[in-house]
């Protein structure tokens, strides 16, 4: 990325901090309502290229991420925590599969 590219990761203090270590930037959020909020800042920011989201804080927020993605070209990451995936990135995936090939290839109950 260019110099002027950055990475801004968006979760609960807790889980995010890590990535701060790295030279990430990061937004805390505690609730899907808060996600929200910091990733149409995070968006229309100047420079902003990817923003990596924790899925404990994405939990309903599946159209809003999409129509920002759409809207703004940003790529928006939906990470599982340390905590374990709650299957938002996993339903997320399968959709984006099943678009670009016409086939779910994800799930375990394929035929």
């Amino acid at each position: 990325m260019a110099d002027k590219d950055k990475v801004v990761a968006i979760g609960p203090h807790e889980e995010m901090f890590g990535l701060r270590t790295i030279g990430i930037e990061v937004v805390r959020a505690e609730d899907s309502a808060q996600m929200l909020e910091a990733l149409r800042v995070q968006v229309e920011r100047a420079g902003v290229r990817v923003v990596i989201v924790s899925e404990t804080v994405a939990g309903g927020t599946a159209e809003a991420v999409r129509e920002l993605r759409r809207e703004h070209g940003t790529v928006i990451m939906l990470v599982p925590s340390h905590g374990g995936a709650r299957g938002v990135t996993q339903q997320w995936m399968k959709q984006v599969m099943e678009q670009a090939i016409g086939v779910d290839v994800i799930s375990e109950e394929r035929q």
